[in-house]
């Protein structure tokens, strides 16, 4: 009787272990209520013009984007489609009402489109919104085999103002999964354990809000990072500490969130791959806060 007992224990134990991974590995946030939309700014280069002061025209002026996996074969490489948006940036006084600009389009070229010819995508002003917005999403793209998506580029028109080069560098999250049940204790044991080698970044983001919904910069960001907050910091507004991990757990991602009084985020990553953390700390800067 006690072996047979002995049996079926091990064997329910075995089934809740099966059952934790493949909780582990589903959606991460098929469970969560809150949905944030995160942002991000391109890169606007000087204008395509001869004469480089004329992309001062585009000053107060952002391109910012909003990139969304698409739900898939979980054996597939994630793939993902991209929203647009212009809002104004800077100081109040640096503003510039864009509402006022007519025949925005934005042309990728066929290498970022994946088609062989050029694709435009169209703006108009959202009227609920009063902002901006792509008439269409871009994609869908596929990633890379490391989980990361490609660079985007084309060139941004509108009426009255210089054409420039623009770059979207799509972020390298969609391969990134939650960790779950850690304490502050494991994370500071991980960190000092020899097993892994960590590698570490950070940076500092000014937080304001332009054209995108008012949220709390640690949700923001732990939406962002696919990530789940440790327990010990989840009653802070101000401070946490993130895990997520790649999809097989190789490698693992801690970051810790501050943000200050004076509204400035800091934001450092520590990742047990190299290439990785540099690419989520570059991705971090541009956030749109």
């Amino acid at each position: 009787m006690g072996k047979k007992r002995d049996e079926k224990r091990e064997k329910k134990g075995k089934k809740k272990e099966k059952e934790k991974i493949r909780k582990d590995t589903t959606d991460p946030y098929s469970q969560k209520k809150e949905k944030i939309e995160v942002w991000q700014h391109s890169i606007i280069e000087q204008s395509l013009g001869t004469d480089s002061v004329s992309s001062a025209s585009w000053t107060g002026i952002s391109l910012i984007f909003r990139t969304h996996q698409l739900k898939g074969d979980s054996n597939q490489l994630p793939l993902a489609t991209v929203a647009l948006r212009i809002i104004s940036r800077g100081s109040l006084s640096e503003c510039i009402d864009i509402t006022a600009l007519r025949d925005v389009n934005l042309t990728l070229n066929s290498q970022a489109s994946n088609k062989t010819a050029k694709t435009i995508v169209h703006f108009s002003q959202n009227h609920a919104t009063m902002m901006i917005e792509s008439s269409s999403v871009l994609g869908p793209f596929t990633s890379n085999a490391d989980g990361t998506l490609p660079e985007i580029c084309g060139t941004l028109c509108a009426n009255g103002l210089p054409s420039v080069s623009v770059r979207l560098k799509l972020p390298s999250t969609l391969s990134l999964y939650p960790s779950l049940g850690l304490s502050y204790e494991d994370i500071m044991t991980e960190l000092g354990s020899s097993n892994d080698e960590w590698s570490s970044y950070s940076t500092k983001i000014e937080k304001v809000h332009k054209g995108v919904d008012c949220v709390n910069p640690k949700r923001l960001i732990q939406s962002f990072l696919r990530a789940e907050e440790v327990d010990s910091t989840a009653g802070s507004d101000r401070n946490g500490m993130l895990a997520s991990r790649s999809i097989d757990g190789r490698i693992k991602v801690r970051t810790l969130v501050k943000v200050t009084k004076n509204s400035t985020v800091k934001v450092d990553v520590k990742c047990t791959s190299m290439h990785l953390g540099k690419a989520l700390i570059s991705d971090i800067k541009r956030l749109v806060l």
